[in-house]
């Protein structure tokens, strides 16, 4: 099986034109009917940290991640990045063209373009130069040790090449904020390894930060720290500021609503529809 090469090494790749972006969300609620996927999240997060959020299916998790990428928007709350507020999502073109991007379980890559065309369509929206587009689709390539299979498609890719591949593509427009949803929620051991590898040497070459929502104890691991969040409440992971703006009414704010999720007929934690709760 073809496997990720070794990336080269940092000091031959471009500097980082601008550093990580800052996230501060104060006493976020988000609502589906009557069921409460966050209750007053409070939470900072560091220019350049790699924050891992955990807890269980359904605990709010990619709820969290959407609102921050404004995929959605929170009912209550402020959520600011590099110190701006997110903007709404029939807003957030340019914000999510040059501020954020996403990696997902399933990479979305497009199956009828070749690895390199892939990471060029994130360029292409950003409206670069054809010439200018080839060369950063190859310097990603070479930087995610792919620079081999530039030409292959989707469907010829190992799981772990195509996730390599998909984080190219979210870092053509240099972003300073990468999310990412069970970026390895697909992948055997070994490459899940390779991947995580390579999404901290991506990250300690560009300086973006990351928030990575995952149940892998291993991408635990690699995370400067871990937040767990369980019923839509952060329970651990926060600091010290943000433990103290949760106290003070999150509870009075989500009033009347149930705890996130639960599926009475199975006794658990029920999953959502995918972009919406998780």
């Amino acid at each position: 099986m073809t496997t990720l090469r070794a990336p080269s090494p940092v000091a031959d790749a471009p500097q980082v034109d601008e550093p990580g972006a800052p996230v501060q969300a104060e006493e976020v609620v988000k609502t589906f009917g009557p069921v409460a996927a966050l209750r007053g999240v409070s939470l900072t997060i560091a220019p350049g940290e790699w924050v891992t959020i955990t807890g269980p299916s359904g605990s709010g998790k990619s709820t969290l991640l959407n609102l921050i990428g404004s995929l959605d928007k929170p009912d209550s709350g402020t959520i600011r990045v590099a110190g701006r507020p997110v903007p709404e999502p029939h807003e957030a073109t340019e914000f999510r063209r040059h501020v954020v991007a996403f990696v997902f379980q399933d990479n979305l890559l497009l199956p009828y373009l070749s690895a390199q065309s892939n990471i060029e369509t994130a360029l292409i929206a950003a409206g670069v130069s054809r010439q200018q587009r080839r060369e950063r689709s190859l310097e990603l390539l070479e930087e995610v040790g792919l620079a081999h299979r530039g030409g292959h498609l989707p469907s010829q890719l190992s799981g772990g090449e195509k996730q390599g591949v998909a984080l190219a593509r979210a870092l053509a427009n240099r972003p300073r904020l990468l999310l990412a949803d069970e970026p390895t929620g697909a992948l055997d051991s070994e490459s899940s390894k390779r991947a995580l590898d390579l999404l901290r040497t991506m990250r300690a070459r560009h300086g973006m930060t990351v928030i990575v929502v995952s149940h892998d104890n291993a991408v635990a691991e690699r995370a400067d720290r871990v937040v767990r969040i369980v019923d839509g409440e952060v329970v651990s992971g926060q600091r010290e500021s943000d433990s103290r703006a949760h106290s003070r009414d999150a509870p009075d704010r989500v009033h009347g609503t149930q705890p996130a999720y639960r599926d009475p007929d199975q006794g658990r934690a029920a999953e959502p529809p995918r972009g919406q709760v998780g």
